[in-house]
């Protein structure tokens, strides 16, 4: 399958991001659990253009990070560009703000909320979808069902960190530079 990992531009103006931009790890963890598949990562706080790397890209699902408070509007704005310009792409969002407060991002243009560590998750949803399995069988995800949130269940805790797969740090490489701390 084709997968589209995207970072939202930040949200609002606090002067953290003239301080800090760190490469997305938490993308390149969930393309390391993906590694069967073709992945592309566009980082929009790098003045990425999302709506052309859509058209080239053409993803049959799309993973739109959302971990502060902040970038909730962002995250959305994603979403619902990536259902204008691909409406068969499956769009899904996790991170901090989406594990805590999933009904923040429950709207039309997504499909999917992932609560909790997302690699697990995020791999099984894809085996998933390729073998046309019903998604609530995925343990770990919010969906709308009958028009209303339906929580998958808890997935188990990662006691072992060992076992998570390498990040993909080779898909923010090009753009290393432009990372800093």
């Amino acid at each position: 399958m084709r997968i589209m990992l995207i970072q939202p531009p930040a949200g609002g103006y606090l002067g953290y991001e003239r301080l800090v931009k760190t490469e997305p790890l938490g993308l390149e963890a969930l393309a390391g659990a993906l590694r069967r598949h073709e992945v592309a990562l566009v980082d929009l706080r790098l003045n990425s253009r999302l709506d052309s790397a859509l058209d080239k890209f053409k993803p049959d699902v799309c993973a739109i990070s959302c971990s502060f408070t902040m970038s909730v509007p962002s995250a959305l704005e994603c979403a619902q560009l990536v259902r204008a310009r691909c409406p068969q792409a499956l769009v899904v969002v996790g991170g901090v703000h989406a594990s805590i407060a999933p009904q923040d991002l429950m709207q039309s243009a997504v499909d999917v909320v992932v609560k909790g560590e997302g690699e697990a998750a995020m791999a099984e949803l894809v085996d998933a979808l390729e073998q046309g399995r019903d998604l609530s069988e995925v343990r770990g995800l919010y969906l709308v069902r009958d028009g209303r949130p339906f929580f998958t269940g808890s997935r188990p805790p990662v006691d072992d960190l060992d076992q998570l797969p390498l990040p993909r740090r080779d898909l923010g490489a090009r753009r290393e530079g432009d990372y800093y701390f």
